[in-house]
């Protein structure tokens, strides 16, 4: 499982569930609203899965949904979450 670093309302009770949805899915997501995700994990190894994504896009979870379906993997979506990719001036933490 990957983490992103920058996600503030990331708890151990998500994460727990990422790994329980692995007991029953190929992949579990935790979508970032910025169009990416926060957590992903494989129950499998995909390399696939990461080819020709547009990294730092926000266009990078819809691409990785696609990938998914391309390949046939089942998948469980965490729930969505904010991450700190820009902090906005005034802006309190």
């Amino acid at each position: 499982m990957a983490l992103g670093s920058d996600t503030l309302g990331l708890t151990t009770d998500i994460i727990q569930h990422g790994f329980e949805a692995l007991q029953s899915s190929d992949v579990v997501i935790g979508p970032a609203e910025d169009g990416g995700y926060y957590l992903i994990g494989l129950s499998s190894f995909q390399p696939e899965l990461f080819q020709g994504i547009s990294w730092s896009t926000d266009t990078v979870l819809q691409q990785t949904y696609n990938h998914i379906s391309k390949l046939g993997l089942s998948y469980q979506i965490l729930t969505p979450l904010e991450d700190l990719d820009e902090m906005k001036i005034g802006e309190k933490i």
